[in-house]
Parts: C-alpha cells; structure tokens; sequence
C-alpha cells in the first residue's frame, strides 16, 4: 500500500516504551565507555566457554553493561570476564590474506604479539568434515595456559586461562578460513596440517598466493596400493598409504587408522616411482618456507573389495 502522510506513528505499549527507554539509556553510557577492566592478578580458569558466549561478553561491555550482569548471561566469572576484556583490546586487528602455506596463513593472527608457544593442527577426514586443534604455552613450553578446539560446522569450544581466548580464537578462525579455501583441493585425502611457533619466531613472508592442488596425488596413491596388494590378503581389512611431505617425504603403509603395519612400515622408494614423481611434483610448487616448522600428511584408504583384480 502507498505511504499515507496522515499516518505518524503506532501508539506503543508500557513495555516497549520501557524497553526503549534501556536500550537508550545503554546507548548514551557506551559513547563513554572508552576505558577497559584491568588484567586481574590472578588469572581465573574457565571451561567449554563458547566462543558465542566471549562475543556477547565483549558486545555488553560496548553498550555499557555492567560487570556482574556480564558475567551472568556469558556464564562466566566476573574475574575471567575482566581478563577477557583486558586482552581483546589489546588485540590489534589484522588483515586476513591466504597463502597456501598454513604456517604463513596463521603468522598473520600472531602478528608481533609472540607471548606463548603455539600448537595448531588442522584434520582433514573428508569433504566438509575437519578438526582444528589450537594449543598455547607459556615461553617455557611445559605449561598449558589456553586450548580451542573447533569442529567444522559446530561451535568452537574453550578451555584455559581467559586472557588466551582472543588469541587462540584467532587462530582457530584464521585455520578455519584456510581450511575453506583449501579443503576441495585434497579432494577424498586425508590430511593433517600442523605447524608450531615458538615466542621467539618472526612473522612469515606471504610467498604462495595461489592454492595447490593436492588431490592430483589420489590417483598415483590409489594405482600403487592397488599395483602393491593386487589381492586381498587380509579380507577384513583396509590398507592405506601414507606421505609425508616436509623436507624429506616419507611414504609408509599403515591400516585404516593410520597405525604403521607390522610386516610393511616404510615403503622403499625404488618401489614407488610412479608416485614418488608426483610427490616430488607437488613439493616442487609448495614455498620453501612452507616445509619450515610446518608439516603435512596425507593419507588414502582402499577398502577390501577394492583390492581384488
């Protein structure tokens, strides 16, 4: 229907009048809200806090919400909300840019702040379906301070001292990101991605923009466990290949969950020629700098019945 000028404004209830009179009253106290809580002298431990739960902490405090009341709707402690606060704005923002090396992907949530050793593992079990896994120490690397751990699709949970939460949670998106970018190009492998910083490293240089195409070594993988197992031995069994690509590429036989097999642990690279090219092929596109402190292992599996001529 046309805009009649005649028509003003719907009258509003008690409760809507008093709902706007909050909302306004949050809004004018959060213009002044420019200072942050101090980091806490005792730094408090929290579990499982959802990520959704640190965004509500930090969206309260914006519009003026008291401490308490934070606390309350983010279940979490007055103390871990203080620190959590305390640290994310100490969080400069940076820009996200890809790289098909994951280790320089992630150098870039570091930025200059290198306060703890950081662990981060990236699982691939197939399209759609992965696991990040973000560990933080203290310099001497013995203590666990910060742990996130995200399944794609799901909520990331938490657990650790709140003052890691921002960054690790960082961490874990920018994983995440790289991961949708880069999971089609394994095609049906399993992969795992890891990488370690230690409080000392520098940030990486961002030298390969492009992403790899590592599903091109499903086939040659696929032609050698079939060419090395032409028939079923073991009929209630899976045989898989795996390769490593880091400085050395290793190649090793193991069962379904990856445990090395007893009469086949490495194969001898004579006897994998065909494959080895490809991997080699591979290795020659990835950076240097992405073989530095950064690991990747791949692996594919032949059920029984594939293996029979």
């Amino acid at each position: 229907m046309p805009f009649d000028p005649a028509i003003k404004q719907a009258a509003k209830g008690s409760d809507f009048a008093e709902a706007a009179m909050h909302q306004s009253g949050l809004a004018s106290r959060a213009a002044d809200r420019v200072e942050v809580p101090e980091m806490p002298d005792r730094l408090p431990k929290e579990r499982h806090i959802q990520q959704q739960n640190l965004h509500k902490a930090w969206h309260m405090w914006q519009r003026g919400a008291p401490l308490e009341a934070i606390a309350e709707m983010a279940d979490m402690s007055k103390a871990s909300v203080c620190s959590y606060l305390a640290s994310f704005n100490r969080q400069e923002p940076v820009p996200y840019v890809f790289d098909a090396s994951f280790r320089a992907t992630l150098s870039q949530a570091l930025g200059g702040q290198r306060n703890y050793w950081i662990g981060v593992n990236l699982t691939i079990f197939g399209a759609s379906q992965a696991m990040i896994e973000v560990l933080a120490k203290l310099p001497d690397n013995r203590t666990i301070v910060g742990e996130a751990r995200l399944y794609v699709g799901l909520k990331i949970g938490c657990s650790g001292y709140s003052h890691t939460f921002p960054i690790i949670g960082l961490i874990a998106d920018y994983a995440l990101r790289w991961y949708k970018q880069m999971g089609s190009r394994f095609g049906d492998l399993r992969a795992k991605v890891s990488t370690v910083f230690a409080p000392t490293d520098g940030p990486e240089p961002l030298v390969a923009p492009r992403p790899l195409e590592f599903a091109d070594l499903e086939r040659p993988m696929d032609e050698f466990l079939r060419e090395r197992f032409p028939v079923a031995v073991d009929t209630g069994s899976r045989r898989a290949l795996q390769v490593t690509l880091a400085e050395r590429i290793r190649f090793q036989e193991t069962d379904a969950f990856g445990k090395p097999r007893r009469k086949f642990t490495h194969v001898p690279i004579k006897q994998a020629r065909g494959l080895e090219a490809a991997v080699r092929a591979i290795s020659a596109k990835r950076s240097p700098s992405a073989c530095r402190d950064e690991s990747l292992t791949l692996w594919h599996t032949i059920e029984p019945a594939c293996q029979a001529v």
